[in-house]
């Protein structure tokens, strides 16, 4: 069974459950992850994983796990597996998924130089729609070089017909509380909303920067009642809340910095 090295910063943000499906599901092959950081154990499992600390450690972690392909999830996780990649000569894969075709590249022309040479040591590059292929053939990635993947879904979920029990309408939207999620722009709407249509409950899950601005918003425009921010949740938690409720929003806007999503899952 052929080994695939699978490189992450960390292992695992609760708003990357995508990236554990890619690793678990993928049972064709033997999976090592290679970490600087253990997080959400509990929720994220894997079967082998090795926490590594610098890029000689990398390399010589991915030499003794006999590796026959690197996949680096995000292009920054690339660049730190690049020097151990051509060292070992081993072919790599990398999985660009948003901020780091749109924005992470453009932050400095030492961060794009980098990207220049990722794209011409890395075999492959997957992405998860048609936008960002394009993207990154314009940051200058030969356009073979890149395929479009989409991120799979799991069907388990049976559809379930809503009806308003008590009529109030819930409303959930999921994602982490950054600019390019557009939650503020949700909530402004369901302030006009609530002059016609008032019966309704909005569930934010996610955490991040935007959480004071949009607590903040939120009691300017009254809506205190209306809206709850959850914070961070674990994925059954996620599935439960998603059941409960009538309506799921997202709001995606291009940030001020030029990020945005790569395709939603």
């Amino acid at each position: 069974m052929k080994t695939i090295g699978h490189i992450t910063n960390k292992f695992l943000d609760l708003s990357q459950t995508f990236v554990h499906r890619q690793i678990v599901q993928n049972q064709w092959f033997r999976n090592v992850v290679f970490t600087r950081e253990r997080m959400n154990e509990h929720l994220f499992p894997a079967l082998d994983l090795v926490e590594i600390h610098n890029k000689a450690d990398l390399a010589k972690a991915i030499e003794q796990s006999r590796v026959d392909l690197i996949h680096a999830h995000f292009g920054p996780n690339a660049l730190y597996a690049l020097s151990a990649k051509k060292k070992l000569g081993i072919p790599m894969l990398t999985f660009i998924h948003g901020y780091d075709a749109w924005q992470y590249p453009n932050r400095t022309a030492k961060k794009m130089k980098r990207y220049i040479e990722l794209f011409e040591v890395g075999e492959l590059f997957a992405v998860p729609s048609e936008a960002i292929k394009q993207q990154l053939i314009v940051l200058g990635c030969p356009t073979e070089k890149v395929i479009v993947c989409h991120l799979g879904v799991d069907l388990s979920f049976r559809f379930r017909q809503r009806t308003l029990d008590n009529g109030e309408i819930r409303l959930i939207s999921v994602g982490r509380l950054v600019e390019k999620k557009g939650h503020n722009h949700l909530i402004q709407a369901l302030s006009i909303v609530q002059k016609q249509i008032p019966n309704f409950h909005l569930t934010i899950i996610g955490e991040g920067a935007e959480r004071e601005e949009l607590t903040a918003l939120i009691a300017r425009l009254g809506l205190e009642e209306k809206v709850s921010l959850l914070g961070g949740q674990s994925h059954s938690k996620v599935l439960n809340e998603l059941d409960r409720s009538h309506i799921f929003c997202l709001a995606s806007v291009t940030g001020q910095d030029g990020d945005m999503e790569g395709l939603p899952v």
